[in-house]
């Protein structure tokens, strides 16, 4: 047998690992790299997050419409107090059998997604914000004349029913617009910055909280339309919201709502409008 050859090749230059200037230069380069796609990250991000919200209103307001079509009548809010039992249905009725038509509390509240057949998620939107949820309070109780029942939807009687003064209705005030008035249902998201939103204070629990304003913003205006996140945030009776332009700065508003008035809610699901007119 020949003794095994041990050959030590000595390195060259060329051999050598990279030295601290390349290494720095590529460090550099990766962290250009990074910084230009961090941006495009981001705003697919955004972009998500408002398709997703914009989803969940949809879905949400198919469910009410669907309520009404089976029931007659407009789904309460549940209220923004309302403890663990009755979370999720309307008025946050405890009972086994709550009714589907009688009056509500108040007119602004979470959404019942349990009496809509929905799932929790589906009544936050994308930035883990409780949507607000409100109603023209006359079209959940009983409105049909001589009847003891809302439904059928259509016709005179019901929710199509003709003799429904239109006190105290929901309206909303739009940016370079006429206000929409006698509003049915409204489903809000209050946005990114999720200014006057619900949130819970703890992430297992409905123990929920407002979020709170910054000094800076300003009070409540309907009629010019500033601290507009702010008169979307004032309270359970609440019945004037307002649309205004995407802004920033000191008077921000990234808030998100659909609403329908009953002829375009009835039609939601292919029906035909309501044959008579808002008084």
């Amino acid at each position: 047998m020949h003794p095994r050859a041990v050959i030590k090749h000595k390195k060259g230059f060329g051999q050598q690992g990279f030295t601290l200037a390349e290494t720095a230069i590529a460090l550099a380069v990766i962290a250009i790299v990074i910084g230009a796609l961090v941006p495009t990250f981001l705003s697919i991000r955004v972009a998500e997050q408002s398709r997703a919200t914009a989803q969940n209103l949809q879905s949400a307001m198919r469910a009410v419409a669907a309520f009404v079509h089976s029931a007659g009548c407009l789904p309460c809010p549940t209220d923004v107090m309302n403890g663990t039992a009755g979370w999720g249905i309307v008025r946050g009725d405890t009972r086994d059998n709550p009714p589907s038509c009688a009056a509500c509390e108040h007119a602004v509240g979470h959404l019942p997604f349990c009496s809509l057949g929905l799932p929790e998620s589906f009544a936050k939107d994308a930035y883990g914000h409780w949507l607000t949820y409100a109603v023209d309070t006359r079209l959940a109780s009983f409105v049909a004349e001589g009847s003891n029942t809302q439904l059928p939807v259509f016709g005179t009687t019901g929710f199509c029913n003709s003799s429904v003064m239109p006190t105290n209705a929901l309206t909303v005030a739009i940016s370079n617009g006429q206000p929409q008035k006698n509003i049915a249902v409204m489903i809000l998201s209050h946005g990114a910055n999720g200014r006057g939103a619900y949130v819970n204070v703890q992430q297992s629990d409905i123990n929920i909280e407002r979020l709170p304003f910054p000094n800076t913003v300003p009070t409540c205006s309907i009629a010019d339309q500033t601290g507009a996140e702010r008169c979307n945030a004032r309270g359970k009776d609440n019945t004037q919201f307002v649309a205004a332009l995407p802004a920033q700065g000191a008077d921000p508003f990234d808030d998100v709502m659909l609403y329908f008035d009953r002829n375009a809610l009835v039609t939601y699901l292919g029906n035909k409008p309501c044959e008579t007119e808002w008084k």
